[in-house]
């Protein structure tokens, strides 16, 4: 537990400052401890990115909003395998970034095969988001496994939040086409809405990263009588993504032709779709049950023809090398990565007493993975895992809340785990402080079990990567202090988090050729600060800063490298006047590496700037967006050696119909 000292101190000099009862308006989060709770309550410390700052940020995927969140890194990540974006908090990662947990409308998206998200492929749009809730540091008590350094949970847009129908129009850098429709309608019964979003794009300058996608997504809410209430969703994504590179002849011998003549230039197919169902049925103002049942299915196919053997020869060991195999054919290649997984989950939620709050369920799922070629066999393979969770909630008196639960679970590949937390919280007029301590774990991705990929070019064979099916999973205790509150006056909220994350069991995904192993420990312990405030009814101000030492080692690569020591974000939104309004998004990234990286990345900063002006066209409400991105300095976010982000410009327009 933190320390009796450090924990009390600090409330005896705010208990001088302010004596009364606990009267502020503190804003709601529902997601944290699965109870509605103003942020003083709250368990954990979380970021609110509401729709305000959506539209303020200037950002054109969704990725884009968490360089808004303290402690967040957000890169983009380009190899054989195609590009990826990567959402990490506190760095320590590769491309696929798994140690978060992520939501939409409480579904799970992380993909089992690797763990991570697919950032670029989920079916949603940035226009359908209504708010995202950020927990910053473990939450496996709430969403188990995965939930290891926090969550993020998305939350879309209600069919009345959706009102009349909308059509947004993006064109600008890099032949970049979005054309989304969104609508909404309702009985005295029935809600429904609906969305389709059609993009094209060439992609970053300097690599093949072409793409093009549909997405579709509904929902419809039907109440069945007054304390019942079902609520069905269905959405999907399809398109393809170019991957790979173009051989040069003229080019010297070595490993960069080798990549270039077996993965060479090629577009890969995507597709996805998810069904949602959740039932609600209310017993009282405090006591109501939930029942939640999902099935998600995503392919991705990477199926293509390599150079002939004796050029890939001749490309990676020197001309003639490949001479004796010239009569070879070009090698097939057939990557085909099936992710399947359902999910039942029952929720009570109730009042144990005037004081005493809890939320209490069971969850089921079933995960399913294919990956031919990278797993050298057809076969699928499958991960059972059972939740048993509680969280509850204890106001002894108005000046005391305490937060205590605990997640059981039990998967294929994991014995028993359990993730308990305990979090104290003393309140004040306008301020809090709060203690936790708590402890997560995160399971193995199917592909850190059962990665078998060895490739053959002629006389080379060369094993790639090799998983274990003996893997610990990766646990995590966490300890925080933190101070917060809101100066009324000045309309500002603020918190300052002091942590420390001890991770142990640490699974690397080492360069080739290797076996993947838990090779890793860490001792991260850092500062947040979250500020908003408004200073007037026309002007929001956000700011977010993070400054981590960390120590400790990841195969052969040095902790403290993979985290950078500052972060710092500044968002602000000015409404200009009636019918126009400004959006400046700063943020600014210190040196660090990722861990499949081969070199280190200075530190970068990113400027964002966008102008919106209501008009009216064809007697329809409608907005025009000019949108500059990235008009700082050229930067590099994922590897010194890859490709480089220049300035980007946008034209968008928004009709209501």
């Amino acid at each position: 537990m933190l320390s009796q000292g450090l924990f009390i101190a600090p409330v005896m000099a705010l208990d001088e400052f302010d004596e009364d009862p606990f009267l502020a308006d503190f804003p709601t989060v529902l997601s944290v401890s699965r109870l509605a709770q103003t942020t003083n309550e709250l368990p954990a410390s979380v970021t609110v990115i509401d729709r305000e700052m959506i539209e303020a940020s200037g950002a054109i995927e969704i990725a884009d909003l968490f360089r808004l969140v303290p402690g967040f890194q957000v890169g983009h990540y380009h190899h054989f395998e195609g590009e990826k974006t990567i959402v990490t908090y506190h760095g320590i990662s590769d491309q696929f970034s798994r140690r978060m947990q992520v939501l939409i409308d409480g579904r799970s998206v992380y993909l089992p095969s690797t763990g991570g998200v697919m950032w670029n492929d989920l079916p949603i749009t940035l226009h359908e988001i209504e708010r995202i809730e950020v927990t910053r540091g473990p939450n496996g008590v709430s969403y188990g496994m995965n939930s290891f350094q926090g969550v993020i949970n998305i939350i879309t847009q209600s069919p009345d939040e959706i009102g009349d129908t909308k059509v947004y129009s993006l064109i600008g850098t890099n032949e970049l086409t979005n054309l989304t429709l969104k609508t909404s309608g309702q009985s005295e019964s029935f809600k429904y809405k609906f969305s389709a979003a059609y993009e094209r794009d060439s992609g970053f300058d300097e690599i093949n990263d072409d793409s093009e996608s549909l997405r579709i997504n509904s929902r419809g809410d039907y109440q069945i009588g007054v304390n019942d209430s079902i609520s069905i969703g269905l959405g999907g994504v399809v398109g393809t993504r170019q991957a790979g590179f173009v051989y040069d002849p003229s080019a010297p011998a070595g490993y960069d032709g080798y990549v270039a003549t077996y993965f060479s230039l090629r577009d890969q197919q995507l597709s996805s779709s998810y069904q949602q169902l959740n039932y609600n049925h209310i017993i009282s103002s405090d006591d109501e049950i939930n029942v939640q049942l999902y099935h998600s299915v995503r392919t991705g196919k990477d199926q293509y023809e390599t150079e002939k053997p004796s050029v890939i020869l001749d490309a990676y060991y020197g001309a003639g090398s490949g001479d004796p195999y010239v009569a070879l054919p070009p090698i097939p290649v057939n990557i085909v990565l099936f992710d399947d997984q359902t999910d039942l989950e029952i929720t009570h939620q109730l009042r144990l007493s005037k004081n005493i709050r809890a939320v209490w369920g069971g969850e089921l799922r079933i995960d399913r993975f294919r990956g031919y070629d990278y797993v050298n066999t057809s076969d699928t393979f499958v991960n059972r895992s059972q939740r048993l969770f509680i969280s509850t909630e204890w106001q002894p008196s108005s000046r005391w809340v305490v937060n205590f639960g605990d997640m059981f679970e039990k998967t294929d590949y994991i014995a028993s785990n359990h993730s308990p937390r305990i979090a104290v919280s003393r309140l004040f007029k306008d301020h809090y402080v709060r203690a936790v301590r708590s402890k997560a774990w995160r399971s193995p991705a199917f592909l850190e079990n059962e990665f078998d990929y060895t490739i053959t070019i002629g006389p080379v064979v060369s094993p790639q990567l090799i998983g274990s099916t003996d893997l610990n999973a990766e646990k995590i205790v966490s300890s925080e202090l933190a101070f917060g509150g809101k100066f009324t006056k000045n309309s500002l909220n603020y918190e300052l988090r002091m942590f420390r994350e001890e991770m142990s069991d640490l699974i690397e995904t080492p360069k080739a050729p290797t076996v993947i192993s838990n090779n890793g420990s860490s001792d991260v312990r850092g500062t947040e600060l979250q500020i908003k405030w408004r200073p007037h009814e026309d002007t929001l101000v956000h700011m977010g800063y993070s400054h981590i030492n960390a120590s400790g080692i990841f195969g052969s690569l040095n902790i403290a490298d993979l985290i950078p020591e500052d972060t710092f974000n500044i968002l602000v939104s000015q409404k200009l006047n009636q019918h126009s309004r400004v959006g400046i998004n700063y943020s600014q990234v210190g040196e660090m590496s990722f861990e499949t990286a081969d070199t280190d990345l200075d530190g970068y900063a990113i400027l964002n700037i966008k102008y919106d002006r209501d008009l009216k066209i064809l007697n329809r409400r409608s907005t025009l967006s000019l949108i500059g991105r990235d008009l700082m300095e050229s930067y590099k976010d994922y590897n010194a050696s890859h490709f480089t982000i220049t300035p980007q410009y946008y034209i968008g327009l928004d009709i209501e119909i």
